[in-house]
């Protein structure tokens, strides 16, 4: 095999055949592409050049592109997020009676008001588990970028997982809450969510399993970073652009008093 390196040295001892440009500055044996040790003599090597093929694979390597934003995986809903949701679900839950009461204290029929409005929640508390079921959506979820999805599969949980979910939530609402800070898993799950198999994701940082990729509600924008990328090794000094002369001084001003005289 040729050896395209100038000033190459082949020296053969204790069976081993070392061809190199660089020679061992003790005995004059050649040097092995990389080693810290001279082969013959066990002297080390110190302030040695890298050899030249090494840096032309690093310089034709592919540049490696690191995506730095989390929106390539699945993450869970924060609890400040989840709070937020549950506090939009629970008034649009209790916005219907309110309202009835009110008219039916208006009307001096405040029995027949709050009936109507108890029918208006357990309604609207139906579409709730229905939507959430179906679409991993409620109110609150719609705003804020969120999803119910199931923990295994991270697709719609269903309607009777939504319903037993929520029904938990009712029962325990304060300790649902509360054990959201004590879930091993990292999900961020309820004593309701263990129960019904769910987890909250967050669709606008991070993946959408049921639908776009990309969502945008009013109140949450996506933020998908940048790409780090890598810059190529360089094989030698950098040129450098000449630099252009300054530019010439302004004229004076004019004097007008002088030129008036």
């Amino acid at each position: 095999m040729r050896i395209s390196w100038q000033s190459a040295v082949s020296v053969r001892s204790r069976g081993l055949v070392v061809t190199s440009s660089e020679v061992c500055v003790r005995c004059g044996s050649g040097l092995s592409p990389g080693a810290p040790f001279c082969a013959v003599c066990g002297g080390a090597v110190s302030n040695r050049a890298v050899a030249p093929s090494t840096l032309a694979k690093a310089a034709t390597s592919p540049l490696q592109v690191a995506p730095v934003s989390p929106g390539s995986r699945i993450l869970p809903a924060s609890r400040g997020l989840r709070v937020v949701s549950t506090v939009i679900d629970c008034g649009a839950v209790a916005l219907g009676p309110f309202a009835f009461t009110m008219l039916g204290l208006a009307l001096s029929n405040g029995a027949v008001a709050l009936g109507v409005g108890s029918i208006s929640a357990v309604c609207t508390w139906i579409w709730l588990v229905v939507w959430n079921g179906v679409r991993g959506l409620s109110f609150g979820k719609a705003a804020l970028g969120l999803r119910l999805a199931d923990s295994a599969t991270t697709r719609p949980a269903g309607i009777a997982a939504a319903a037993a979910r929520s029904l938990v939530f009712l029962a325990i609402p304060w300790l649902c809450a509360l054990s959201t800070a004590f879930d091993s898993s990292g999900l961020r799950r309820g004593w309701h969510d263990r129960v019904a198999r769910t987890a909250v994701i967050d669709v606008v940082k991070g993946l959408n399993p049921m639908g776009p990729q990309v969502v945008t509600t009013a109140f949450r924008k996506p933020d998908r970073g940048t790409l780090a990328v890598a810059s190529p090794v360089p094989v030698g000094p950098t040129a450098t652009a000449p630099t252009a002369p300054p530019p010439p001084p302004p004229p004076p001003p004019f004097d007008t008093v002088a030129m008036s005289s």
